[in-house]
């Protein structure tokens, strides 16, 4: 560590002594709805690199938020399941989006930008029905004399590091074209498939029969990928954006983002099947024991579980797309307005956010301020916010906090942050 320290320090000596004159307002799109660079400068030629293993991006969303089922007492962290199940609507939703910048290095030469590095990204995904939550907590109790279908409940993680080559060029000061070609290492992923698990509980109090009756039937669907290996799991993404100037104060944009998949060696396992218990048939002169373990190698041969190793699995990433609108209010370009509209793909369903963010560049102290407003189907009141800073002509600081009214309004359930330091020579 003291090594990478000393090289840092080393590092940033050596590039102040060179003599450049760039002039730049530049950020980077930590999972913010901008462009991914924006960049002025009065010489044809420069070199970016970010600080390795400092840049990153965080993203976590749960509905219900942890405040409501997480506590802790006496250095213990307590789940109450009872909360967690009362503060579910219709469905639980939980989500992880970290993305770590190991490496980045760009180089500009007259209108083109040439970049490449090195991301680690981790996500994850789940949601649970409320009636399914409310059976594995409370039983089948408040399901009695009904039939009732468990679906859409789904858990999914992707883990991977991505190799990139970025590609930028400005024709004719009117259109920016980009895009980003990633080759993908799978590291880690398992996911619970989209499947059904139906329940019918019938009373026969009235009856000479069983006093309970219950049919179950299932189609449940669960994978892991199974090896790590070099040149194993191996994908492919890419990134696509396109600017173009209406005129000298207006632009739009649209920007595709990790279009692209994974294809995973898995072992799979799935459990299809349907039940009718009647409860225990027993005489005196029976053994109980041997009755209930009967009954158990029932349930175990009729639900039992199918696994297929070692399969071959072509799975997409969650992709998003972006359509924006900038405004310049001058010709410098310190004071601009964006309009962004974003669709996410999640495991089994779209995300829309709309979004408005008002970039404000103070040239004297080399800082650029970006409020960002935001909402979508989970959260109407996301207010984030964005510095950027030069130092000394060499080095940039992007930071960004995302949900600050999180901190003052108990039911947020989205919170984020990032973090860049590059130097510029």
């Amino acid at each position: 560590m003291v090594k990478i320290i000393s090289f840092l320090c080393f590092f940033s000596f050596f590039i102040s002594s060179l003599y450049s004159q760039t002039n730049f307002k530049l950020f980077h799109n930590l999972n913010l709805p901008l462009q991914e660079y924006c960049i002025t400068s009065d010489s044809s030629l420069f070199h970016m690199l970010s600080v390795p293993f400092i840049s990153f991006d965080l993203d976590v969303y749960s509905n219900p938020r942890f405040q409501k089922f997480l506590s802790k007492e006496n250095n213990n962290l307590i789940i109450n399941l009872g909360n967690y199940k009362n503060n579910t609507t219709d469905f639980s939703h939980h989500m992880l989006d970290v993305k770590n910048h190991l490496l980045y290095y760009a180089v500009k030469f007259e209108n083109t930008l040439y970049s490449f590095g090195l991301d680690h990204s981790l996500w994850m995904e789940t949601s649970f029905s409320k009636d399914f939550i409310s059976l594995i907590i409370d039983g089948n109790k408040q399901y009695r004399n009904d039939t009732i279908t468990f679906e859409n409940n789904n858990a999914r993680l992707y883990n991977y590091f991505s190799i990139f080559f970025g590609y930028t060029k400005s024709f004719n000061d009117k259109i920016i074209f980009g895009t980003r070609l990633k080759l993908l290492k799978g590291m880690s992923s398992f996911g619970i498939e989209d499947g059904f698990f139906t329940m019918s509980s019938v009373e026969n109090f009235d009856t000479n029969d069983t006093p309970y009756e219950t049919q179950i039937d299932t189609d449940f669907n669960f994978f892991v990928n199974s090896d790590s290996y070099l040149l194993s799991n191996l994908g492919f993404a890419i990134d696509l954006s396109l600017q173009y100037e209406l005129s000298s104060s207006i632009s739009i944009y649209t920007r595709m983002l990790e279009l692209g998949f994974i294809s995973w060696r898995e072992d799979q396992y799935s459990s299809n099947g349907t039940y009718e218990f009647h409860g225990i048939d027993y005489t005196l002169d029976e053994d109980l024991i041997d009755e209930v373990n009967y009954l158990y190698d029932t349930i175990i041969d009729v639900f039992d579980t199918q696994e297929s190793n070692n399969i071959k699995s072509l799975r997409s990433l969650p992709y998003s797309v972006n359509f924006g609108f900038n405004y310049s209010f001058d010709d410098t370009k310190n004071n601009q307005l964006t309009l962004n509209y974003e669709f996410k793909k999640l495991s089994n369903s779209f995300l829309h956010t709309g979004s408005l963010a008002y970039i404000k560049h103070l040239n004297n102290y080399h800082i650029s301020i970006i409020p960002i407003y935001s909402f979508n189907r989970y959260n109407y009141t996301n207010l984030s916010l964005y510095l950027n800073k030069k130092w000394s002509n060499i080095i940039f600081t992007n930071l960004y906090i995302e949900n600050t009214l999180g901190f003052v309004i108990k039911n947020q359930t989205q919170i984020g942050m990032g973090l860049e330091v590059m130097f510029v020579f």
